[in-house]
């Protein structure tokens, strides 16, 4: 193998490395810092209050719309681990965990560029937006 090609290699690595520590970072800091439930999400939230899953397979309550296995997981993780910010926002952070590096991957398989890869990866990293939607009551993450 070309010694030059392999030096590169490990910097891509090592970059990828620092910018998927640097988006997990933020994405557990938003989770974690104590925000209350916004308007939106807290229509959504009284939802799981009030219903059940046989509920929540009709029309919602508050004009509020969202795809039913969605609703599921997110009242079966309520009713595991309680009725909190925290815990109604979980399944959205722990999808956009999960998509985070395969935007990555996905972008590098398209591109066949490494570079590109990284590229579009930081953009996704340090995008306040999608940083703040991937920690929302809402499916936007899904």
């Amino acid at each position: 193998m070309n010694p030059a090609y392999n030096k590169a290699d490990r910097w891509y690595n090592i970059l990828f490395i620092v910018i998927a520590v640097a988006g997990i970072t933020l994405r557990l800091y938003q989770h974690f810092c104590g925000r209350p439930l916004w308007e939106d999400e807290a229509h959504l939230a009284l939802n799981f209050i009030c219903f059940g899953y046989k509920d929540l397979s009709i029309p919602l309550d508050h004009y509020q719309v969202a795809p039913i296995l969605f609703l599921y997981i997110t009242e079966t993780v309520t009713r595991i681990f309680g009725f909190s910010e925290v815990v109604l926002r979980s399944f959205p952070f722990f999808v956009s965990l999960l998509s985070y590096p395969l935007f990555y991957y996905v972008v590098q398989y398209l591109t066949k560029s490494r570079l590109s890869a990284i590229i579009a990866f930081s953009i996704l990293t340090f995008n306040t937006v999608v940083i703040q939607y991937s920690s929302e009551l809402k499916p936007y993450t899904i």
